[in-house]
């Protein structure tokens, strides 16, 4: 009888210990696709697509732009969403400080999109046609799995 209450206390610690280590797991690989480590991708991307440090050189920075813009809009969100909750609680919604507010936004979406597009210009142009070929096919898997 002793030998089975050491079994079943074992097996409910076992199974704590499993429990605890797949959720560590699951919040893990839940927490990957949001945080956009520059390094790693480029890593990833140079071994995928053979790039030479020329090519690396002229990815980093927009990998960089990218992962700063997503990290400055992250800490900025309770920033942008506090008009719209405002005007949502009101009986009326002031529709010029809506505007106003989501055109601050744009005007930063609209900068980052003029560098990243520039960036991404002088990387792309220095791509052999295998090179591109690679990058479509990668940037498909990658869509699939939602990973960036």
């Amino acid at each position: 009888m002793k030998k089975l209450k050491l079994t079943k206390k074992t097996g409910l610690l076992s199974l704590i210990v499993v429990t605890v280590l797949g959720l560590g797991a699951c919040t893990a690989h839940h927490a990957h696709p949001r945080n956009m480590d520059p390094a790693k991708i480029l890593k990833r991307v140079s071994k995928k697509l053979d790039l030479n440090e020329n090519q690396q050189s002229k990815l980093k920075p927009a990998l960089e732009t990218a992962a700063s813009f997503k990290l400055e809009m992250s800490s900025r969100h309770d920033q942008f969403s506090a008009p719209l909750k405002k005007n949502l609680s009101q009986p009326t919604i002031d529709v010029d400080e809506l505007n106003s507010h989501f055109d601050e936004l744009g005007a930063d979406l609209n900068q980052f999109r003029k560098t990243m597009l520039t960036q991404y210009a002088e990387f792309h142009a220095s791509l052999n046609e295998e090179q591109r070929g690679k990058l479509t096919d990668f940037m498909d898997k990658m869509e699939k799995h939602k990973r960036y």
